[in-house]
């Protein structure tokens, strides 16, 4: 999928009620702002409905079960197309009444070992659908800088800021992001360089939402890829001061909105790392987001309830005009929020942004299931497509024997369309929104079938078509090979015998051409056979088989003695007008020429012989008086003086099996 996100416009959000002088006295002494009410952490069904644990760790992928519950909530038909990503925050997510749950009901699911409110669902700048989820309440509490006793100086011009999120120690390391943070040493101390936390810790109790090799985190979008975490955003609501703070957007051209309106001054945009949090995937959350009231509840609609937590909570955001402190947010939910040191300690509550249709798909590989009949083997694998831009579920059917004609395929008994190459199969087909698949035929006989599944349970069924040979009145080798939508058979009958007549399904057929097309034979709209005689073989070619076949060799003792096809090409007498080629057993004549009622100016006519398996090319005479002969050459031009009226044959003669091949004689035997 490649819709991309385009989001104009201001989002304004709260910041603060208090005046300049209140905010510096609340930067001296830290009042305590942990005036909490109805705390959203005790999750109950009066205020949520709550999902068990979606993630299997042991699989590292999604279980099925919990995936369906939670899309039940927060979709209209409980599948993934039915999720509106229309930019619905929480206030609309509690308004939903999907699967049994309640008008003003939020949605709580566990992912890994904590428990996460769906609070806002849109897509990101790849089309992907996402639910971005927040803890239900505090993980304990962290400073935002390293040091718990220190805080760095007020300087903007600072090449760290102490309250930069990018370089942040909360963001590296009690986050467990990793990357480079901000030693804080001392209140007047200027950082001048970076300590590397190193790569995410397989160990740390967030290793699963950061460290890649847990297997979560490809199921995860990054902040770069979210459209209101990158544009620029100026922040307004009640706050009187309305000024844009830094660490809330990725985007590194807002020039308006500053403290004092001075970018230059007040702004981190310039900073290095300043933008590194936005390749993590886990994050905390900007009050832009939140919201700081019920009067401003944030680009995620968040309640009062919903907001409020078991102590106040650390957000994102940069205090507007001092560089060592940052935001944290009400245990209360309410607005009494203040701008505090990077020192002090308050709640993590960390948030993430899960991409909705790689989970599914990860989901309904289990859902996937398979019924096969004895001849069909089936191989499945979960992987990026060939755009790189989604993860499907492919099974491949292939045949176990070589006797199988092709493969049919239905999904819950509805028939699939198999297209008949990849390369007429680039678009998925949507069926009554159940599921979307894609079919064709590979090189190697076998059925590719690529889903991209809408959480629902899929079984497909598959049903070989195939030829059951055997020989009646003798013994002899049967092989068989497919080439495209064409299967072959070919009998060797053993020494001494020869096949007198097939039995298809059923019905004897006597052949008596060397090359014949049986049409509507048994089970199968084209046969076609050859028979050769120097060899003893005789090619069947199954095409159109609509179900499988019965075929037997009839055997016996006596050599037939096979025609010459009446066809143009076997010496039937059909061609240039005034002019006729005909052939004797064991060969067939072509005419090249135009013809007298054209009108064309050349009065030449070209007739080629060629010789069948076992004979060797003689000669060409008038069959009317073979008295007169026209050279033993294989290819001849004739004036329509010489040939008009007359019969030319091509005379043909068996030859030894020993005898050599030239371009008289036809020894070899194409398919052995």
């Amino acid at each position: 999928m490649k819709l991309s996100k385009v989001k104009t416009g201001v989002m304004a959000v709260i910041v603060g009620i208090f005046s300049i002088s209140t905010l510096l006295l609340s930067l001296l002494f830290s009042p305590n702002i942990n005036n909490r009410v109805d705390a959203f952490t005790s999750v109950s069904s009066s205020n949520a409905v709550t999902v068990g644990n979606i993630w299997d760790s042991a699989t590292q992928s999604f279980d099925l079960t919990n995936m369906r519950t939670l899309l039940s909530y927060i979709s209209s038909d409980g599948t993934i197309e039915g999720v509106n990503t229309n930019n619905q925050n929480a206030e609309n997510i509690r308004g939903y009444v999907y699967g049994g749950k309640t008008n003003g009901q939020a949605v709580v699911v566990t992912l890994g070992n904590y428990q996460w409110q769906v609070v806002y669902l849109t897509k990101d700048n790849y089309g992907n659908r996402i639910a971005t989820l927040l803890m239900a309440n505090n993980d304990g509490t962290a400073t935002y800088g390293n040091s718990s006793s220190n805080y760095g100086p007020d300087s903007f011009t600072s090449g760290f800021p102490t309250s930069m999120y990018g370089t942040s120690h909360i963001r590296a390391v009690t986050l467990n992001n990793g990357g480079q943070y901000i030693n804080i040493t001392s209140n007047s101390s200027t950082p001048t360089t970076t300590v590397s936390a190193g790569s995410p810790s397989t160990t740390h109790k967030y290793a699963l939402y950061t460290a890649p090799s847990l297997g979560l985190t490809q199921y995860l979008v990054q902040p770069n890829n979210v459209w209101y975490q990158t544009e620029p955003q100026l922040l307004g609501g009640d706050n009187p001061m309305d000024y844009t703070l830094n660490n809330e957007s990725l985007a590194t051209n807002i020039t308006t909105g500053w403290f004092q309106d001075d970018a230059s001054a007040y702004s981190y945009q310039t900073k290095g790392y300043y933008t590194q949090w936005g390749a993590d995937y886990l994050w905390i959350p900007s009050i832009s987001e939140t919201g700081t009231s019920d009067s401003d509840s944030g680009i995620w609609g968040l309640s009062k309830t919903e907001r409020s937590a078991s102590t106040n909570w650390w957000s994102r955001s940069g205090y507007c005009s001092n560089s060592n402190s940052a935001y944290p947010l009400s245990s209360s939910g309410g607005s009494s929020i203040g701008a505090y040191y990077v020192r002090s300690s308050y709640g993590v509550r960390a948030a993430l942004h899960l991409n909705l249709d790689t989970a599914a798909l990860s989901a309904v590989n289990g859902a996937v299931t398979t019924t096969l009949d004895d001849n069909v083997s089936v191989t499945s694998t979960y992987s990026t497509n060939e755009d790189g831009t989604e993860d499907v579920v492919t099974l491949t059917f292939s045949p176990k024997t070589s006797n199988v004609s092709k493969i049919s395929l239905t999904i819950d008994n509805n028939p699939i369309i198999i297209s008949a190459s990849e390369a007429s199969a680039r678009i998925f087909i949507n069926v009554d929104g159940q599921y979307q698949y894609k079919c064709y035929n590979d090189e190697n006989g076998s059925i590719m079938l690529i889903i991209r599944a809408l959480m629902k349970d899929i079984n497909v069924t598959a049903t070989s078509v195939g030829i059951n040979a055997s020989f009646a009145g003798g013994s002899g080798t049967i092989e068989s090979f497919r080439e495209g939508d064409i299967l072959y058979v070919i009998a060797h009958p053993q020494t001494g015998r020869y096949v007198n007549t097939i039995t298809i399904d059923g019905a004897t057929i006597t052949p008596t051409y060397y090359k014949a097309t049986i049409y509507g034979a048994g089970n199968s709209l084209n046969v076609r056979y050859t028979a050769m005689d120097a060899t003893n073989l005789f090619i069947m070619e199954f095409e159109n088989q609509m179900a499988a076949s019965t075929v037997v060799f009839n055997l016996a003792t006596t050599r037939p003695q096979y025609e010459i096809p009446p066809t143009v090409n076997g010496g039937g007498g059909v061609g240039i007008v005034g002019t006729v080629a005909t052939a004797t057993s064991g060969g067939e004549v072509r005419m090249v020429g135009n013809d007298i009622a054209n009108g064309e100016d050349t009065d030449t006519v070209t007739f080629i012989a060629l010789a069948y398996s076992g004979y060797r090319f003689v000669g060409w005479v008038n069959a009317n008086d073979e008295d007169e002969t026209f050279g033993t050459s294989t290819n001849i031009s004739l004036t329509k003086e010489q040939v008009n009226g007359k019969v030319i044959k091509a005379v043909f003669e068996a030859v030894d099996t020993d005898s050599s091949t030239n371009d008289q004689t036809n020894n070899y035997d194409d398919f052995a």
